[in-house]
């Protein structure tokens, strides 16, 4: 048995922000658990590019294999969300039973209405669903704010 800690990056790829947090978190948090881990990110590594990344806790890419990855989180006992999407995803949603802590971010109804609160006419967002925020943040049993903001 073993806990799962899920992502959208991190480790050798970084894509954004939440890449660089999560793997601050591998470096100071990660050594420092109890309990059998592993660090799944949910995103495919391109196949080309061979990055070694040392990490103390074992990293899963979803990468050509969605089915084995599926597999990995249903058998977990425990899933903490470093780092989720903004849409829905039915990896999460099948195991939303198990989900211990989520970790917020950034809150998308604040973000989706930051380009209108500002005044900008040109303003691309990135895809969300503030709907499935709020539905993860009922299952997780804690939830943990990350943000540079008060809590919304």
């Amino acid at each position: 048995m073993y806990d799962v800690y899920y992502s959208t990056g991190g480790g050798s790829m970084v894509y954004g922000g939440s890449d660089v947090w999560v793997n601050n978190w591998l470096r100071e948090v990660a050594p420092k658990l109890d309990y059998p881990s592993k660090l799944l990110i949910h995103r495919r590594r391109p196949e080309n590019i061979k990055i070694k990344y040392d990490s103390p806790i074992e990293i899963v890419w979803q990468g050509y294999d969605p089915r084995g990855f599926e597999e990995t989180i249903k058998n977990a006992r425990k899933i903490h969300i470093l780092h989720g999407y903004y849409t829905p995803h039915k990896v999460i949603e099948y195991n939303k039973d198990k989900i211990e802590s989520l970790c917020v971010h950034v809150s998308l109804d604040l973000s989706l209405k930051a380009g209108f609160d500002l005044g900008l006419k040109n303003y691309l967002h990135f895809s969300a669903v503030p709907e499935w925020e709020k539905k993860v943040v009922k299952w997780a049993k804690k939830v943990v704010w990350i943000g540079t903001d008060k809590i919304p």
